[in-house]
C-alpha cells in the first residue's frame, strides 16, 4: 500500500485503522470525514498528505491521531474545538501547524517532541483558553512565548519544558 484516496461518504475513520503502515505514504481524506479514531494513523513513519491534510468537516478528533508518523504541515480545521493529547507527538518532521479560529483547547502532549516546529511555524487562534501539560515538552525550536495569544488563561505544568525559551520572565 502506498497511496491511498478514501472515498467521499466516509464520515469516520475508526480506532487503529491505518496503525504502523509503514508502506503508506499518502492519503487523500474525504470531504465528509467527520471523526478520527485513536491512533488512526499513529506511527505511520513515511506518511504524507493531500492538501488539505484535515478536512473542514472534521470535529473530533482522538488521542493520538498522527502520532510518531512522518507528516510535515498540519492545518487544524475550525470545527475542531479541541487538539486531542499526543496528537502529533514524536511527529518528527512536522515543521509547520496552523490552529484555526474556534479551538479552546490544545490538551497534554499534542506536540511533544515535534522538534522541527518553532514558534514562527505554530499559528494559535485568539480562541485559545488553555495548553494542556507537557503540549509542547522537548519542542526545541521554540524560543520565544510571543506567539501565545492574550486570551490564555491556563497552561499546564512542563507544556513548554524542554524548549530553548528565552524571553525573559
Amino acid at each position: 500500500m502506498v497511496s491511498v484516496t478514501l472515498p467521499d461518504g466516509i464520515t469516520h475513520i475508526e480506532d487503529e485503522a491505518f496503525y504502523e503502515c509503514n508502506a503508506l505514504t499518502n492519503v487523500k481524506l474525504p470531504a465528509s470525514l467527520i471523526c478520527l479514531g485513536y491512533q488512526s494513523f499513529a506511527n505511520c513513519r513515511n506518511l504524507t498528505f493531500t492538501s488539505p491534510i484535515l478536512p473542514e468537516s472534521l470535529t473530533t478528533m482522538s488521542s493520538r491521531a498522527f502520532w510518531n508518523s512522518a507528516i510535515k504541515d498540519l492545518v487544524f480545521p475550525a470545527g475542531l474545538t479541541e487538539i486531542a493529547s499526543e496528537t502529533c507527538s514524536g511527529c518528527f518532521a512536522l515543521e509547520h501547524v496552523v490552529i484555526s479560529e474556534g479551538t479552546t483547547t490544545i490538551h497534554s502532549n499534542a506536540f511533544d517532541g515535534a522538534k522541527k516546529l518553532t514558534e514562527a511555524t505554530i499559528t494559535l487562534p485568539s480562541t485559545l483558553k488553555e495548553i494542556g501539560s507537557y503540549a509542547f515538552q522537548n519542542v526545541e525550536g521554540i524560543t520565544s512565548l510571543s506567539f501565545l495569544p492574550d486570551g490564555l488563561e491556563k497552561i499546564g505544568g512542563y507544556a513548554f519544558s524542554g524548549c530553548s525559551i528565552k524571553d525573559k520572565v
